[in-house]
């Protein structure tokens, strides 16, 4: 009688263990899975990539062309930078900008003596593209950073879609590239005169430098460098603009990996 009681006695015991076995398994069932890499929640941004300490964006141009996430002498990209006089690599601190203190001239725009085709304008030396040395990304940043090129404005207007945006009060144009990734240029103005004198056209234009003259053709003109310009609405004006080189403009680094 003692050995059937004890019999199923342990019967009872390993019913009830199964049971809390199985229930402890549907618990598990209920969970959320853990996030993952594989599957994250909600979006996430891009990873940073850097060159040579500063940041870049993959725009996924036809031309790899690599664009700095801000302006030289900005941090982050809404901050407006640093102005500079094209072929110039540092900001006047108290000079105007203007013929009278050009680095590259004697004092007018009639007197220039690098980067000119026209013996009218002064010294010919046929130059037309500014040298690593006097480029200022390249001077400020090193690495494989320097100003970018007409071509490479070109594709960015044409390549990437662009369209008014702001980032904390500043206004600007965002370009979005064909692989979905964007820098924002904010729309910085374009210093004339004394650097301490307020700048107008600040949250409302933007003037971008080239690393070029006018096209060939146009050497009577090389007192005039090429850049793009553009409102805080892009869609109301062309992007392409011709600024005395004594003016200063901002510049937005470029690369190729």
């Amino acid at each position: 009688m003692k050995k059937i009681y004890y019999l199923l006695l342990g019967l009872m015991l390993l019913s009830s263990t199964a049971l809390v076995s199985c229930s402890d398994d549907d618990d598990d069932t209920q969970w959320e899975e853990p996030i993952t890499p594989e599957s994250p929640e909600g979006p996430q941004e891009p990873e940073k990539k850097y060159h040579n300490g500063y940041e870049y964006v993959d725009l996924g141009l036809p031309s790899g062309t690599m664009w700095a996430a801000y302006n030289v002498y900005a941090s982050s990209p809404e901050e407006y930078g640093g102005y500079y006089a094209w072929g110039e690599v540092t900001q006047y601190v108290i000079s105007h900008y203007s013929w009278q203190n050009y680095k590259w001239c004697y004092n007018s725009m009639e007197t220039l003596t690098k980067y000119n085709r026209n013996q009218y304008l002064g010294e010919v030396d046929n130059k037309t593209t500014l040298e690593l040395q006097d480029d200022v990304a390249y001077y400020s940043w090193g690495g494989k950073w320097r100003m970018p090129s007409v071509e490479e404005w070109d594709e960015l207007w044409n390549e990437c879609t662009n369209y008014k945006a702001e980032i904390d009060g500043v206004a600007g144009v965002k370009f979005v590239g064909p692989n979905g990734n964007s820098i924002f240029l904010p729309a910085a103005g374009l210093q004339v005169g004394a650097p301490w004198f307020e700048n107008v056209s600040k949250n409302e234009h933007g003037y971008y430098w080239s690393n070029s003259l006018l096209p060939e053709g146009n050497g009577y003109f090389d007192y005039i460098a090429y850049a793009i310009m553009f409102d805080a609405d892009p869609k109301n004006n062309s992007p392409y603009y011709d600024i005395e080189r004594c003016h200063a403009a901002s510049v937005r680094p470029v690369m190729n990996r």
